[in-house]
């Protein structure tokens, strides 16, 4: 989740060691390459605004340690507006209205690189997203130029930049994200996986609801105090371990 985004888009773990992979402590089953949040799970997501009738998609997280790690670090960088001395910061909550179903990281990629070989429109706006908001040494080369480096990228690169790209343009390119949720809901799914943010060690698993107002029903709202938040990023920091 990135400080700029004004909602939450939406590894270690304590004793783990290499080789030996522990299981989620939430309410996850992943079988046939899908992963499932069971019905009555609490989702939670970090906001400014009144979501009492939001609808459309919606970064959340739905296990515990997660909704309090973004607690602390993102409403922390959401409350640190040096031009809003009062900015009101909100936990919303929301429960699964029925099994909830995401594709697994293989099924993901696969679906990226599908689009990326059928639409030639997606290989363009993924070329210049990736001029606009990419830190690297030849910033100043055209977006003409990007386009046409994303339009025959390798296998390599498809799997590295190609899909690190993609990730992070979801958050902020309408024309990718709508074309790859239209091809999830076709898929039957219900959320997908914040590859971005679980990428940066954000969070065990956050994620990216499709459609609210058909995957949960909104509980609420509260207001998270600053002292909260700051007790909070202070005790889970920013990153996973």
């Amino acid at each position: 989740m990135e400080p700029w985004r004004d909602e939450l888009y939406h590894h270690g773990i304590k004793n783990q060691q290499w080789g030996v992979r522990h299981g989620p402590p939430y309410p996850i089953k992943r079988d046939n390459h899908v992963t499932r949040i069971k019905a009555g799970t609490k989702i939670n997501r970090i906001t400014r605004y009144d979501e009492s009738k939001a609808k459309g998609h919606a970064y959340v997280t739905y296990n515990k340690e997660d909704s309090e790690r973004y607690k602390g670090f993102f409403a922390g960088s959401l409350n640190a507006n040096p031009w809003k001395k009062k900015t009101k910061v909100y936990q919303v909550e929301m429960e699964a209205k029925k099994d909830l179903i995401g594709p697994d990281s293989e099924t993901r990629r696969k679906l990226f690189k599908q689009m990326y070989e059928d639409d030639p429109e997606f290989r363009k706006q993924l070329g210049a997203y990736h001029k606009d908001n990419a830190f690297h040494t030849h910033a100043f080369l055209p977006k003409s130029f990007y386009e046409k480096k994303f339009s025959s990228l390798t296998q390599y690169q498809l799997d590295d930049i190609g899909y690190k790209t993609f990730i992070s343009s979801l958050g902020g390119n309408e024309y990718i994200r709508s074309e790859y949720f239209k091809k999830l809901r076709k898929a039957g799914y219900d959320f997908v996986t914040d590859d971005l943010d679980q990428s940066k060690r954000f969070g065990n698993e956050p994620a990216i609801l499709i459609d609210r107002k058909k995957s949960t029903n909104y509980v609420g709202q509260r207001e998270l105090s600053k002292k909260e938040v700051k007790e909070t990023w202070k005790k889970y920091g920013t990153r996973m371990g």
